[in-house]
């Protein structure tokens, strides 16, 4: 099977062996029918050849992907994702962003995204977590499109076995209140200043492990309210 012009989709019932991951990524009890090649869904210049998505773990077994052969992101089949993330086991624990080096990743889409797969319109979602970009998901067939080095990124910082996590409803509240404390941070440092933002949050901390931080806060509150009675 030539990696540049096929690919294989997957129906049950059958053992029929003719693709050369079929055994690696599928259970056995599924039937393997080939396919035209499928289209970069980004540049739509390129087409989607066969790849391996390193892990990051020694330990752990590569993700069969299909790559766009011009600007080089990546499509991963829902089932094949999904099987994978079964036998990582255990889920990784996310990684901070300064725990890892940046990486450069391409501008954010503006327009939407057909699935290669299906056709279907995909699916935007915030990965959040101290990334800066998205990903798009076809709501049809659930494959997940990744552009440059967006792999290489969810991957040093250990999101790369949630990404069926991102698109869940769970998921987005947490990047959407992670989103307002960043708006409120940026806003509170433009009126305070960044020296008596560090203070004051250095402040909150000591407080909120202090073994008295309610006499502590009592006294705060005793304070503020006198001063509002002399200013009346």
């Amino acid at each position: 099977m030539s990696r540049q012009t096929e690919t294989c989709v997957y129906t049950p019932h059958d053992t029929t062996q003719d693709c050369e991951y079929a055994d690696r990524w599928y259970p056995a009890n599924h039937r393997r029918v080939r396919i035209a090649s499928m289209q970069c869904p980004a540049c739509k210049t390129g087409v989607l050849a066969s790849t391996e998505l390193s892990a990051g773990n020694v330990s752990a077994q590569n993700l069969f992907a299909r790559e766009c052969t011009h600007c080089h992101g990546h499509w991963i089949d829902g089932e094949i994702y999904l099987a994978w993330v079964e036998r990582q086991g255990t889920n990784l624990p996310a990684r901070q962003p300064d725990d890892v080096a940046e990486i450069p990743t391409s501008n954010e889409p503006t327009k939407a995204r057909l699935c290669p797969n299906c056709g279907r319109f995909l699916i935007r979602a915030k990965v959040g977590h101290g990334t800066r970009f998205t990903l798009d998901r076809c709501g049809g067939c659930g494959g997940i499109w990744l552009d440059a080095n967006e792999w290489q990124i969810l991957a040093a910082r250990n999101l790369h076995d949630d990404l069926h996590f991102v698109f869940s409803s769970t998921w987005q509240a947490d990047v959407l209140r992670h989103d307002r404390l960043a708006q409120y941070e940026k806003l509170m440092i433009s009126k305070l200043g960044p020296a008596d933002w560090q203070e004051i949050q250095r402040i909150k901390s000591w407080l909120t492990t202090h073994p008295k931080r309610s006499e502590l806060y009592a006294v705060l509150l005793e304070g503020a309210g006198e001063k509002q009675l002399r200013s009346e």
